[in-house]
């Protein structure tokens, strides 16, 4: 008769719905550029260390490597967005997991306009002339916008 397998670890560490692509996947779609960073071109790699609670909410981050220019500021807004799955622990033990997290700052490529869209407007005004029997002129506008896409 055999044993069952014993688990990996008396505790478990948390982690990520999706695994550690959709956490990058995630993290990339939360990023809002400094407007400090975009002025001066900055791009990189800014590392967190990072505390998660028995509920799989991050509680502290702490830089370990700065980027600057509003970039620290940023990865550390979007670390307190993740949430994290954490496995039941034995004992119901509330244990605090530290990890450590990467962001990457890439530059947004700038979109290049074909060419603003163009407009023809004309306009023509119709005045008839009175004619003798009647003492009052009808004016009429016509107004025609061409737009080319």
């Amino acid at each position: 008769m055999q044993k069952g397998k014993k688990d990996e670890g008396f505790i478990k560490q948390p982690y990520f719905e999706g695994g550690p692509k959709a956490l990058s996947t995630f993290i990339q779609s939360q990023i809002i550029y400094p407007q400090e960073a975009l002025a001066n071109k900055t791009k990189g790699v800014v590392e967190l260390n990072i505390t998660i609670n028995h509920l799989g909410i991050v509680t502290e981050s702490v830089v370990l490597k700065s980027l600057g220019n509003g970039c620290d500021e940023e990865a550390q807004r979007i670390a307190k967005l993740i949430k994290f799955v954490v496995p039941k622990n034995p004992r119901k033990l509330k244990v605090l997991f530290h990890k450590n997290l990467r962001v990457t700052f890439v530059l947004p490529k700038t979109k290049v306009n074909p060419s603003p869209t163009k407009s023809i407007q004309y306009n023509y005004t119709y005045t008839q002339t009175p004619a003798k029997t009647s003492t009052q002129g009808s004016k009429f506008n016509y107004q025609i916008v061409i737009k080319k896409g």
